[in-house]
């Protein structure tokens, strides 16, 4: 494992430690073949290959090198050209099953909006529950790829109690209403949050994916706004349904192409 083409040690390179390198030899590689190899940008690595040296021992050239003399910072230097060329390993990849959890929640918590319609209480409580605790541990592992997913467990969790007190205790009319209120501006805040926390995850890797996510909000208010306004001045109450179904195929699909674009990343 310490057979390295400038000398370093691959036991105390932070480096080999992050992933980010695998070693400059194919035997050398102990993580995934996905991670970064840096001695395919590597220029010592380059040279030596290319002059069928071992190692820059092999090199009585080695101390002028001017290469040779920066190995301790070459993987500065080759951090800041995989930037530039957009090949940078940011680490999503491992996001996407966490990703696939979110999506499965998000179809399941339709459901109980449907059931909140009727007068089906505990069924609704039954299948909110542990679909949210679900869609929090799927939060929580999401909170390494974007700190703002911090605040959506912390909604969501809010959520949570509220409902369950809401849905399960009678508390009269008046304290209902409070908690039935405070709810809304939780989970309205929540989605708010929760579309920052993707367009953040993204935006190193896709300018265009953020900013797609970002619009998802004014589109919500604009949506909601015709909706209500139309509704009001027509009589068409079922029009108010329109914003939430379109929403939601505007959600997942942008939820899909996440998924992609983390596979590549």
């Amino acid at each position: 494992m310490n057979k390295t083409y400038c000398g370093k040690n691959c036991f105390y390179c932070p480096e080999h430690e992050n992933g980010r390198c695998t070693g400059c030899y194919p035997d050398n590689a102990t993580v995934s073949s996905e991670a970064h190899r840096y001695s395919e940008y590597c220029k010592i690595a380059i040279c030596c290959k290319s002059k069928n040296f071992e190692s820059c021992a092999d090199c009585n050239a080695r101390m002028a090198c001017t290469d040779y003399s920066k190995k301790g910072i070459m993987h500065s230097i080759i951090q800041s050209k995989l930037d530039v060329w957009g090949v940078t390993d940011h680490g999503l990849k491992e996001s996407i099953k966490y990703q696939w959890i979110l999506i499965f929640c998000y179809f399941l918590l339709l459901i109980p909006d449907v059931l909140s319609k009727f007068d089906t209480n505990v069924p609704y409580v039954l299948v909110y529950i542990p679909v949210s605790l679900l869609s929090i541990y799927g939060y929580v592992k999401m909170v390494p790829y974007s700190h703002i997913f911090r605040v959506t467990v912390l909604f969501t969790a809010g959520s949570i109690l509220i409902r369950f007190l809401v849905d399960i205790i009678d508390y009269g009319f008046l304290v209902n209403g409070v908690l039935s209120a405070g709810n809304a501006v939780i989970s309205l805040l929540n989605y708010k949050i929760t579309l920052d926390a993707y367009a953040d995850m993204v935006s190193q890797v896709d300018v265009t994916l953020e900013k797609s996510w970002l619009r998802v909000w004014p589109v919500t208010i604009i949506l909601y706004a015709a909706a209500v306004i139309i509704a009001l001045a027509k009589g068409y109450l079922f029009l108010m349904a329109i914003p939430a179904v379109l929403l939601d195929i505007l959600i997942i699909s942008l939820m899909l192409c996440t998924i992609s674009v983390c596979r590549k990343n």
